[in-house]
């Protein structure tokens, strides 16, 4: 999977979502291995992977510049990874 983010801050958001969906890790999934949408950074990466989301809501400009939307490139990318 290959990280698109230049800016450093976005990079490491990505990386950890897509380490923490691999991993199993507390902050998507609860201990018996459902998801946990009880955090915003949940919240963006189940909406990421199940692509649930209009394309407006992030649009091209400064709202792709946002930790929100890094949750949500992981979550869309860990998708794609999951159906190949």
């Amino acid at each position: 999977m290959s990280n698109r983010f230049k800016d450093k801050t976005l990079r490491r958001e990505y990386d950890s979502m897509v380490q923490a969906f691999e991993t199993k890790h507390s902050v998507l999934f609860h201990k018996d291995g459902t998801r946990t949408n009880g955090n915003s950074w949940a919240a963006g990466f189940w909406h990421g992977f199940d692509n649930d989301l209009p394309a407006t809501r992030f649009p091209p400009g400064p709202n792709r510049t946002i930790l929100a939307y890094a949750h949500f490139r992981a979550g869309r990318d860990c998708a794609k990874k999951e159906t190949k």
